[in-house]
């Protein structure tokens, strides 16, 4: 009986102790975890990126304008947050994971994404806290910064870039957006989990399955998207036309106003007058020039030709100011034909009772489509200087040989840019009588 009695007590206390075990094991891992993890959140955390679209060559991953990646790399992070304890910080972890920002869950690092930390990643204005360098035990997925460890205070906000405006000294984004695209996932989003550290190496031995003993942490979710890529398309445009008249019918260069375009201009007939060797006629002060106006969006601008039509069958002087289907003397020097002396390709003053007969631009105006000022005349026939005004001292030009002369041109595009278009003539004592024509065939090409 004693020994029965004895016996009880004997195996009630083996049950206390074993209970004694199992709880003290049960408290092992909490107590080890809050060695591991025992501060606080980070607050106003933030990772701020210079450009969202993802890195991925293949246009259908966003991959910028381009249709190459070049808008999701050298991206500047601009990283934040505000310290939830008082302590020495030695190091910074910033570590970049693919689905989770959980610290001490497993990292799996995006598809694509690199840190630049082994290729010339930047580290630049450190607020808050200063002077953390990028420590080599960084990878493409895992940034490791380090300094000398001092004191921070609760609530101290930190604030510092990875990359900066300069080349090639920032981060790759992540290019894996098929899932997106697949419906497997509803964003382009990945992770950085950031944690804080009393010393360096403290930081530099961090996993993310075994974060150690770390200060402060914090996740961050972020996200990269696919760009919308907008087109338009501009049409080549080259307007050009010449003509005698400007706004209505017979009312000539009276009308001319800073609104004119080609809807204005009409007419084909200008008259000298009755020529004589008293005078030099212009169709100025006949008051019928001629005009031209051009407008085009060719980068490299337009150019104006004429040249004079030839009358069938005639030998000589079939572009020159003539009578019609009567030859001229085969010497251009000659004032008893039925032919005026043509002044030719280089510009030359016409003086009463010297026959001759040229062509000048004058008047040059930008002011119809005021957005370019392009257009110049060509020295042969830019009687003054920028087209301006001749007098009767001015120089005059006309090639009779059929071939296209250039009168004007433009150094890009013209907004109705204009220019009159001056005839003159004088006859000579012995200048036949009649009626005399010439006829110009004026074009425009243009250069995109």
């Amino acid at each position: 009986m004693n020994t029965h009695s004895f016996a009880v007590p004997f195996k009630r206390t083996g049950l206390i102790a074993t209970a004694a075990i199992l709880a003290a094991s049960a408290l092992l891992p909490a107590l080890l975890l809050s060695r591991s993890a025992h501060g606080a959140q980070l607050t106003n955390r933030y990772i701020d990126l210079s450009a969202t679209e993802s890195s991925g060559a293949d246009s259908t991953e966003g991959s910028g304008r381009d249709g190459a990646d070049v808008w999701g790399q050298d991206v500047t992070y601009t990283v934040g947050f505000t310290t939830g304890t008082t302590g020495d910080i030695g190091g910074i972890v910033i570590d970049f994971c693919d689905a989770s920002p959980i610290t001490g869950d497993a990292c799996t690092a995006p598809v694509g994404f690199d840190t630049n930390s082994a290729a010339g990643l930047a580290l630049a204005n450190q607020t808050g806290i200063t002077d953390f360098a990028i420590d080599a035990s960084s990878t493409a997925s895992k940034l490791v910064l380090t300094r000398t460890a001092a004191s921070v205070a609760l609530g101290t906000p930190i604030e510092l870039d990875l990359g900066t405006t300069a080349a090639a000294d920032g981060l790759t984004n992540p290019t894996d957006l098929d899932a997106v695209l697949a419906g497997v996932q509803d964003t382009g989003t990945f992770y950085a989990r950031i944690l804080t550290y009393e010393t360096p190496a403290a930081a530099i031995a961090y996993t993310s399955l075994a974060p150690g003993a770390f200060v402060d942490d914090g996740g961050i979710a972020m996200a990269i998207a696919n760009e919308l890529t907008v087109t338009a398309r501009v049409q080549e445009v080259l307007e050009f036309c010449v003509g005698t008249e400007l706004d209505s019918p017979g009312i000539n260069f009276a009308g001319a106003d800073a609104t004119d375009s080609c809807a204005d201009v009409a007419g084909t007939n200008l008259d000298l007058g009755v020529v004589d060797a008293n005078s030099v006629n212009t169709t100025n002060s006949e008051g019928n020039d001629g005009v031209f106006i051009v407008r085009t969006n060719a980068l490299n601008g337009a150019v104006v030709y004429y040249k004079a039509e030839q009358e069938s069958g005639i030998t000589n002087g079939a572009g020159a100011l003539r009578q019609a289907t009567v030859e001229c003397s085969a010497t251009i020097t000659d004032v008893d034909d039925v032919c005026f002396n043509s002044l030719g390709t280089t510009q030359a003053t016409i003086a009463a009772g010297t026959e001759g007969f040229g062509m000048t631009l004058r008047d040059l105006s930008t002011d119809s489509g005021g957005a370019t000022t392009s257009l110049t005349c060509d020295a042969e026939y830019d009687a003054a200087g920028s087209c301006l005004t001749p007098t009767l001292a001015a120089g005059y030009a006309w090639d009779d040989s059929g071939s296209f002369d250039q009168i004007a041109s433009s150094s890009g595009p013209t907004d109705d840019e204009r220019a009159n278009i001056e005839f003159a003539a004088t006859a000579s004592p012995t200048t036949p009588t009649g009626i005399y024509t010439a006829t110009a065939n004026f074009v425009t090409t243009s250069t995109f």
